[in-house]
C-alpha cells in the first residue's frame, strides 16, 4: 500500500472491513502491519485495531495450545484464513510483535487498551501500556516483582527519565520505592 491521495485508492477502513468479513485475523494483521508500516496513517482506530487483533491471535493460540490434545474442527477456521498458531514459539512471536508495536506506535489509545490486558497475563505488554500512561511505579513493579527483571527495570528508568517532565522526572525514585516495598 502507498500513501497516495489518488482517487482510485480504496480507503484502509473499507479494506479492513472487507478483510475482516472474508478472512481470519492473521490476514487482517498482515494487512494492517504492512499498511501502517508503509504509510504515515495516524488514525487511532487502525492502530487500536491492530492491538486488538494481536490480542485475539495470542488468546486463540493459548486456547489452541491448551486444547492441543483435543481434536478441533478446522474446516470453518481454514475457510476464514485462521492459521494454526498454538506453539510456544508462535505465541512468543506474536507477543514480540505486539510489544514492539506498543512501544513504537504513538497513535493507539493506551487508556482504552489497558482494560483488555489481563492483570495476571501479558505482563510485559501491560507494563508498556502503563508506561505510556505515565504510571511508572506500576510498570516498574511489574518488571521487578512479577517478571523478576531488575535489569529491565533499570533500563526502563534510563529510557523514561526526563528531568523536564513532571511524570518522568521521578522514575528512578519510583524504582527505589518499588524495591523498598
Amino acid at each position: 500500500p502507498n500513501n497516495s491521495s489518488s482517487s482510485n485508492c480504496i480507503p484502509a477502513r473499507l479494506v479492513l472491513k472487507l478483510l475482516k468479513s472474508w478472512c481470519g485475523p492473521d490476514i487482517v494483521v498482515t494487512y494492517l502491519e504492512s499498511y501502517l508500516k508503509n504509510t504515515s496513517n495516524k488514525n487511532s482506530a487502525l492502530h487500536n485495531e491492530l492491538v486488538f487483533l494481536y490480542l485475539d491471535l495470542i488468546r486463540r493460540a493459548k486456547e489452541e495450545k491448551g486444547n492441543s490434545n483435543k481434536k478441533r474442527s478446522t474446516n470453518d477456521d481454514n475457510k476464514r484464513g485462521w492459521k494454526n498458531v498454538s506453539s510456544a514459539e508462535d505465541i512468543q512471536v506474536l507477543r514480540t510483535k505486539l510489544i514492539r508495536f506498543l512501544r513504537e506506535s504513538l497513535h493507539y489509545k493506551p487508556e482504552l487498551m489497558l482494560g483488555r490486558f489481563p492483570e495476571s497475563e501479558l505482563l510485559e505488554e501491560r507494563a508498556v501500556l502503563l508506561s505510556r500512561l505515565n504510571e511508572h511505579r506500576e510498570a516498574l513493579a511489574i518488571y521487578v516483582w512479577d517478571l523478576n527483571r531488575l535489569e529491565e527495570a533499570i533500563k526502563y528508568c534510563g529510557s523514561n527519565y526526563d528531568e523536564t517532565h513532571k511524570e518522568q522526572k521521578y522514575v528512578y525514585l519510583h524504582l527505589m520505592h518499588v524495591l523498598l516495598d
